[in-house]
């Protein structure tokens, strides 16, 4: 797995062996930057289920001013960090070791506000119940209330396994607004 564009284009990230985590693979993170072009230059970017870090750096990678990573899983934040630090990324990226269904009000608080938000849980999270109507609701909460995390032109970009999950057009006050399929995944593009 490798950087595919931007000024650490071609440095191989890490992820260790028998972690659970499904990385976006090169194509489709190219693609997702592609989309993105306008968007990330001088953004502020969250990164949601961030396992080894893969959509994050890219965006650091390709102009994002910052970038937020949150992760719960121990490996999967060390392997984060050493991604960081061999990109040459380290100061311009924050880890927390948080549970994505539970982080937002902790966001909120510090006053944090995003240009650009990926939402890349686990496959295995969308098939059952409660955590597949929790990233639901996750994505609603995005948006809402009177302190949202979104900047006015924001865009959040979900991604998910094809055939087996089914986004509304709309969560909270995030519209969907575009939505390309490579093979086995989805991403669903939205905005306020």
């Amino acid at each position: 797995m490798r950087i595919s564009g931007g000024l650490a284009r071609g440095r191989q990230l890490f992820c260790p062996r028998g972690l659970e985590v499904r990385p976006a693979q090169d194509k489709i993170r190219e693609a997702v930057f592609n989309i993105l072009a306008n968007v990330v230059e001088g953004s502020i970017v969250l990164d949601l289920f961030a396992g080894t870090g893969a959509l994050g750096i890219e965006a650091l990678s390709r102009g994002a001013r910052q970038c937020v990573f949150i992760e719960r899983d121990a490996r999967a934040v060390q392997a984060l960090r050493k991604n960081l630090e061999s990109t040459g990324f380290a100061t311009r990226g924050t880890i927390l070791k948080r549970d994505a269904f539970k982080c937002l009000p902790e966001l909120q608080k510090r006053g944090m506000r995003f240009g650009l938000v990926f939402i890349d849980p686990p496959y295995v999270l969308w098939e059952r119940p409660k955590e597949g109507q929790g990233i639901f609701d996750l994505v609603s909460a995005l948006g809402s209330g009177g302190e949202s995390l979104l900047e006015k032109d924001a865009i959040a970009v979900v991604r998910y396994r094809t055939h087996k999950v089914e986004l509304p057009e709309s969560l909270g006050n995030l519209c969907l607004f575009d939505k390309r399929s490579y093979g086995d995944t989805t991403l669903a593009f939205f905005r306020l």
